[in-house]
């Protein structure tokens, strides 16, 4: 492979030159020429891999290792670490942290942030946002809505109605309590209206009308008519906090019990000595008539003087209050007069037949 040249012309000196890429003297009793061995002026990096350029050709070419980018060459770009995460051809996406595999890794390693999940990658599952209200945090009665990323976790709302935070680990929901504001006159019963309703309903107690609200019309008193439209004629007297009703018309005596009965009353009760005062003193000074039928008969028992009041409660002949005329007094066999008045002049009770139409009165328990 060497070149040969004749120095002096008659072949007495020779000289021999070996090719490019070959080193020696080119003589075959001497070195001979062999290929110049390019690695063996160290060109490249230290984690470089040198190989020769086979001659003809000269030099040596460097390669970098795995997860290095560059010529390796000392006096070139040498060996540098290829960044997984360079623009153009980063692997996460943008909500992903991308972090390089140092060398002799290759790639990226996507990290999601704070508030989504997924491995980061745009040829993955990218990033999606953490539902907060997946794992159920809240109560039934609370409306749950996520913490949109990057904040993590849920907002839990209690309904209309409800007070507490709404959390199952909190204090959830409870019932907000209408009547703690006081919203009723004092004489008023509160009652919380039950969530999702909001506020509290004002009761004013039996004989007191308005709407019980302490920024209302409050509680005052109703005349009895207004507490028993029911009755036809505003003819009432009122007796131990109870209403009496006078009629203005006359009736049998199961007629009158049939009256008073239907608007929640029954026919009149005298079981005591100042009721009946009140009668002759207050009450017959304003009524028409001459007897009125009182809650007191003995209708259908049997035996004669099994007397009872209009509440069923038994009247004891012998030991119970009564006013009953002379004649009557004590009542003996009185057949067909079973039913009791009350005479308006002289305030008497009177045995009469039943059947006989008297003006009566009711009393409202």
């Amino acid at each position: 492979m060497a070149t040969c040249d004749d120095a002096l012309g008659d072949g007495s000196l020779v000289n021999c030159h070996c090719p490019t890429g070959y080193e020696g003297d080119g003589y075959e009793n001497g070195d001979g020429c062999t290929d110049i061995d390019g690695c063996s002026v160290n060109p490249c990096v230290a984690m470089a891999t040198c190989e020769d350029v086979p001659a003809p050709g000269t030099g040596a070419t460097c390669s970098c290792p795995t997860g290095y980018e560059g010529d390796g060459l000392k006096n070139g770009d040498g060996c540098t670490d290829i960044d997984g995460c360079f623009a153009s051809n980063n692997p996460c996406v943008s909500m992903a942290i991308c972090e390089d595999v140092a060398a002799p890794g290759t790639g990226a390693t996507c990290t999601c942030g704070a508030g989504y999940v997924g491995d980061g990658e745009s040829d993955g599952t990218g990033c999606s946002d953490i539902d907060g209200c997946s794992s159920n945090p809240c109560v039934s009665m609370a409306t749950c809505e996520d913490v949109a990323a990057p904040g993590t976790g849920a907002t839990c709302t209690c309904g209309a109605g409800y007070e507490g935070d709404g959390e199952s680990s909190g204090t959830g929901c409870s019932d907000i309590d209408g009547c703690s504001s006081n919203p009723c006159v004092a004489m008023a019963t509160c009652e919380d209206i039950a969530a999702p309703g909001t506020g509290a309903t004002c009761t004013c107690p039996a004989g007191y009308g308005g709407d019980g609200e302490s920024s209302g019309t409050g509680c005052t008193v109703l005349s009895c008519h207004q507490q028993n439209p029911r009755f036809p004629t505003d003819t009432f007297g009122v007796y131990d906090g109870r209403c009496h009703w006078y009629s203005m018309t006359r009736a049998n005596f199961a007629g009158a019990e049939t009256f008073c009965n239907s608007r929640n009353a029954r026919l009149l009760m005298i079981k005591d000595s100042v009721k009946h005062h009140w009668l002759g003193d207050v009450f017959f000074n304003n009524l028409p008539g001459r007897k009125y039928w009182i809650g007191l008969d003995d209708r259908g028992r049997g035996n004669e003087n099994k007397f009872k009041w209009s509440d069923g409660s038994a009247f004891d002949v012998a030991s119970d209050y009564s006013n009953w005329r002379s004649r009557d007094n004590p009542p003996r066999r009185h057949q067909r007069r079973d039913c009791v008045a009350i005479r308006r002049l002289g305030k008497k009770w009177v045995l009469d037949k039943c059947k006989k139409q008297f003006h009566f009165i009711c009393e409202i328990p």
